[in-house]
C-alpha cells in the first residue's frame, strides 16, 4: 500500500473481518474515526483475545491488555473489533484509550488487577504466551459495544 493516502483508508474500512494491518499515515477505525500517527506503521485493524479472557472483557473486570512489540500498533481514541483467537468470533468492538511500554519486571499488583488476575498468575499467562520477552506494551481499553449490540453490521 504505501502512498495513496486514499487506498491505504480503503483498504483499512474493507479488510475488518481479517487481521491485516494496514501500513499508512491515516487510517479510519471502522466507525470512521480518523487516526494519525507521526509516523509511519502498521496500525491494527483488530484484536484478538483467549476464550479464556471473553467474560472478564465483556465484564469490565479486565481492562488492559499485555502485548509484544508487534501487537502494539494501536493509537489512543482508536476502536477495533474483538475477536476470539481460536474461532475468530467476535463478541465486542473496544475503543483504545493508552499504549504505553512495560517491562515485565515492573508490572505490578494493580496491572494484575487491572487484568483480573493475581501478579503471580499474570507472570505465568505472559510466560507463556510470550516466553522470554522482557519489554511489553500496556494497553489499555474500555468495551464499547458487546455480543448483540454491534451497530456495524459487519460482524
Amino acid at each position: 500500500m504505501g502512498g495513496d493516502p486514499l487506498s491505504c483508508i480503503k483498504n483499512n474500512m474493507l479488510n475488518l473481518n481479517a487481521f491485516s494491518p494496514v501500513y499508512c499515515d491515516t487510517v479510519r477505525d471502522h466507525y470512521g474515526a480518523e487516526n494519525t500517527r507521526g509516523r509511519r506503521e502498521q496500525l491494527l485493524t483488530k484484536m484478538t483475545f483467549f476464550e479464556r479472557f471473553e467474560r472478564d472483557i465483556l465484564s469490565g473486570a479486565k481492562t488492559i491488555t499485555l502485548r509484544d512489540e508487534a501487537e502494539s500498533h494501536v493509537t489512543a481514541g482508536q476502536v477495533l473489533p474483538v475477536s476470539t483467537f481460536e474461532t475468530d468470533r467476535w463478541f465486542c468492538d473496544i475503543q483504545i484509550l493508552e499504549v504505553s511500554p512495560i517491562a515485565l519486571s515492573d508490572l505490578n499488583q494493580a496491572h494484575a488487577e487491572q487484568e483480573n488476575m493475581t501478579l503471580a498468575q499474570l507472570r505465568l499467562v505472559i510466560a507463556e504466551i510470550y516466553p522470554g520477552l522482557e519489554q511489553l506494551f500496556m494497553i489499555r481499553f474500555r468495551v464499547l459495544n458487546p455480543v448483540g449490540e454491534s451497530d456495524t453490521g459487519a460482524f
